[in-house]
């Protein structure tokens, strides 16, 4: 299923290395917000800020609306590929870990979702892509030649089946918590683990919000985590663990500002201390506008080794290309993994056609062996209105 790296997949990677650009939005403040660079791939943050390239997201959050209409991907995910030659990865630096007594969770105020734009058409699916048309809903997809692994890549993916064999870990929903990395980046974090059958295959659904982070702030409401079809409930009936975390940058509660190399080191740090607490099979990720970013453009480049046991990830409003040019992201890595991207055509925060924006993320992962769908609804603008949970779980269903 997985393409070869089409002449558009090779132009969209050197775009995606290229300046970014600056695009104004009332939900994260000024046009010149900025995005680090992040360092290769298992390496410390520096202890100084990365050298920053302008970018503006916005990630207005807004109130749930009437159900939409939820991806229906038919088809499993190839078997993985085998590299030609691996290597074992080097492991992130344990961290330390400490309960929180009481937590100052002011709610964040919603801003308004940015006026839409005129509805730009999505991009024709290339092959190796599941992709699905806005008006008919109905999915499709073309299969070709995987790409050839990578020689001295680091290990493949675990074998179907394969657990962390991780232990200690209580299967209860815990409260807010804070973890502090290696890097001695910290933050706060949910964790859902009540229900979850430990004498079977157990899997670990890891979600980041966009700015303001009312989905975390908010965890029973619907928009995101809450009610019957929000993620905590989604995993759990598919025996998954949900995590989900807030950014170490609070000033802005955001992911693609500031130090994002430390950001995307202090999210896997996490992500591993969880992976040792709990025998886990399965690891998928989701995320929300400046969560998208953190996902596609700088923890899975940095980190590409967290997608050793398969599964994948689901982005909305966001998941562009690797900020700095992906060149960890390779075949080998990716074997197996799924990755799945929601953003609509007057999505204005963050442009569908952007060079940092959805269709060109897409295009980057589908060309380095990531099993790649999505959907581009005509006339829908940067909102996740409640849909997370039910397409989080249709993806997983469908791998």
């Amino acid at each position: 299923m997985r393409s070869s790296l089409s002449t558009a997949g090779r132009r969209a990677s050197v775009l995606a290395a290229a300046a970014l650009v600056s695009l104004t939005t009332a939900a994260c403040g000024p046009a010149d917000l900025q995005v680090g660079t992040a360092g290769a791939a298992g390496q410390a943050a520096s202890s100084q800020a990365a050298t920053d390239r302008p970018l503006a997201i916005g990630d207005a959050a807004t109130a749930p609306s009437a159900a939409v209409p939820t991806p229906a991907l038919t088809s499993a995910a190839p078997a993985p590929t085998t590299p030609a030659q691996t290597q074992p990865q080097a492991p992130v630096a344990q961290p330390t870990e400490s309960q929180v007594e009481a937590v100052d969770e002011q709610q964040a105020a919603v801003p308004a979702e940015a006026a839409p734009g005129a509805p730009q058409a999505a991009a024709p699916a290339a092959p190796g892509r599941w992709s699905r048309d806005s008006s008919s809903g109905r999915s499709a997809g073309t299969s070709a030649a995987a790409p050839a692994p990578v020689a001295g890549a680091a290990a493949a993916p675990a074998a179907a089946g394969t657990s962390t064999g991780g232990s200690g870990g209580t299967f209860t929903d815990q409260a807010r918590r804070s973890f502090t990395a290696g890097n001695g980046q910290a933050g706060n974090y949910l964790l859902y683990a009540a229900g979850v059958d430990p004498t079977k295959p157990v899997g670990l659904v890891v979600y980041v919000d966009g700015t303001g982070e009312y989905g975390v702030d908010n965890p029973t409401a619907s928009y995101a985590l809450g009610g019957s079809s929000g993620l905590v409930a989604t995993s759990r009936a598919r025996n998954m663990i949900t995590l989900a975390v807030e950014s170490p940058n609070q000033s802005c509660e955001c992911w693609h500002t500031g130090d994002t190399s430390a950001y995307a080191d202090f999210l896997a740090g996490l992500i591993e201390n969880q992976l040792g607490k709990y025998p886990v099979s399965e690891l998928w990720l989701s995320g929300f506008s400046s969560g998208a970013q953190e996902i596609t453009r700088f923890l899975v480049p940095r980190h590409p080794e967290l997608m050793r046991l398969g599964g994948g990830w689901v982005v909305f409003g966001g998941g562009g290309p690797p900020a700095d040019g992906g060149s960890a992201v390779t075949a080998a890595r990716m074997a197996g993994v799924r990755g799945h991207w929601f953003t609509g055509t007057a999505d204005t925060s963050v442009p569908l056609t952007a060079s940092w924006g959805a269709q060109a993320g897409e295009r980057f992962y589908a060309g380095r062996g990531v099993v790649t769908s999505s959907e581009y609804p005509a006339g829908v603008g940067h909102a996740l209105d409640g849909r997370l949970g039910r397409t989080v779980g249709q993806l997983i269903d469908a791998s």
